[in-house]
């Protein structure tokens, strides 16, 4: 039977639902076109590296679905490994956005590991957690051939790319959020540390980056057992199941009040950590500063402490 009110309200949220992703939309492209600018300017200066472009983890033909893997060229093959996980909202950048920086963890003895993911809104957070997890699995599948010291693993993320990273994370040592998220894994991976640069804590937000809740979860996803966390991903960080970070934020971070609880979090849970808060001086430290200008002096010391942090944890 027709029914005005419901057909009044399916009107009403598909409106929205419209509104929301033409909203990712032109997020998406501005920072697209702000990145390529930004990306042509600096200097793709890497002799000194090794570099394996494009390798499909997934054999799909889906460009998400690819990795590259930086590496000194006087690799001995024993070099802990770096997964990096681009931030860009959930909704846009593939690996490339950050290859200068993957470039600067390269040359202080890492193998760099930089992935893509497919983006909100075609896939949902939910979709981009479970390919993490297959990039993990494939690394680990083809670890000789490409020479992965997998057994100290260290996870690396932007913004978005934090917030995936801690949430794999939490993921990967509690059985019991593998069971809600419906991830198997034979054993947890070697996830020795984090670097979490300005991090997203959760994806449904009060600030400005509330459109990406409206994208990234379905109504469906509501009815999961992992709903609350696919909400808030912070609500997953138990003492006993987290590693030690490096956490940095600026002044000029437009989510400062992220980092900021994930290192406030740290603090109540007695887990080792590095939290960085840069003020601007010679430079604007805008959001992801490290991962933009990673040429700035905040930058470097950001990628030594890091370093160091990581090192201590062999």
């Amino acid at each position: 039977m027709y029914n005005p009110i419901r057909r009044y309200i399916q009107g009403k949220a598909h409106v929205g639902r419209f509104f929301y992703r033409f909203g990712a939309f032109v997020f998406k492209s501005i920072t697209t076109m702000l990145d390529n600018k930004r990306l042509q300017k600096q200097r793709d200066d890497h002799e000194d590296l090794l570099i394996i472009k494009d390798v499909a983890y997934l054999n799909d033909n889906n460009k998400y679905h690819l990795l590259d893997i930086y590496k000194r060229k006087d690799s001995k093959g024993d070099e802990p490994v770096i997964l990096v996980i681009h931030g860009g909202g959930l909704m846009y950048g593939d690996k490339d956005l950050n290859r200068f920086s993957n470039m600067e963890l390269a040359r202080r003895g890492y193998t760099v590991v930089a992935i893509s993911y497919p983006l909100v809104p075609k896939v949902t957070f939910y979709d981009q957690l479970h390919d993490c997890f297959k990039a993990l699995r494939f690394l680990d599948e083809n670890k000789k051939e490409y020479n992965l010291d997998m057994n100290h693993l260290f996870l690396w993320g932007d913004s978005a790319g934090g917030l995936l990273s801690f949430s794999i994370t939490s993921i990967n040592y509690q059985p019991e959020l593998q069971k809600a998220f419906d991830i198997k894994l034979d054993k947890p991976y070697s996830i020795k540390g984090l670097g979490l640069i300005s991090s997203m804590k959760a994806v449904k937000r009060d600030d400005n980056s509330g459109i990406i809740y409206r994208v990234a979860i379905t109504r469906k996803q509501k009815k999961l057992d992992c709903y609350e966390y696919l909400c808030d991903m912070s609500k997953t960080l138990h003492k006993k199941y987290m590693v030690p970070a490096i956490i940095t934020t600026s002044d000029l971070d437009m989510i400062k009040p992220d980092p900021t609880i994930l290192h406030e979090i740290y603090t109540k849970e007695e887990v080792k950590h590095i939290y960085l808060d840069y003020p601007s001086k010679e430079h604007k430290l805008v959001h992801v500063f490290p991962i933009l200008y990673p040429h700035y002096q905040e930058s470097q010391e950001i990628f030594n402490t890091a370093d160091a942090l990581f090192k201590s944890l062999l």
